[in-house]
């Protein structure tokens, strides 16, 4: 799917969101999220297209819900033994 070395990190923690349109994204990573849309076969990406970000704190675990029209995307922050790990969401 995603050829080793195309991002850096650990490519972690996939998720895909298939949005009312049938288009599917695979969400991934730790480190750094990673945002990608997957070509009709599921299976296969075109890497140039990849969206990398990292929010303060982020950590990994990215998850995406769409709730009356609005995205919702969330991730865990800062390491499992930091004591300000937690979990946040973008909109």
């Amino acid at each position: 799917m995603i050829e080793k070395g195309t991002k850096r990190g650990q490519m972690i923690d996939p998720m895909v969101f298939v949005d009312d349109d049938g288009a599917a994204y695979l969400y991934w990573g730790q480190g750094q999220c990673n945002i990608v849309k997957l070509n009709n076969d599921m299976i296969s990406v075109d890497t140039s297209k990849i969206i990398s970000f990292k929010p303060p704190g982020y950590n990994e675990g990215p998850f995406v819900i769409k709730r009356k029209g609005i995205y919702y995307l969330m991730w865990s922050e800062y390491d499992t033994r930091d004591p300000r790990y937690s979990i946040a969401y973008a909109t």
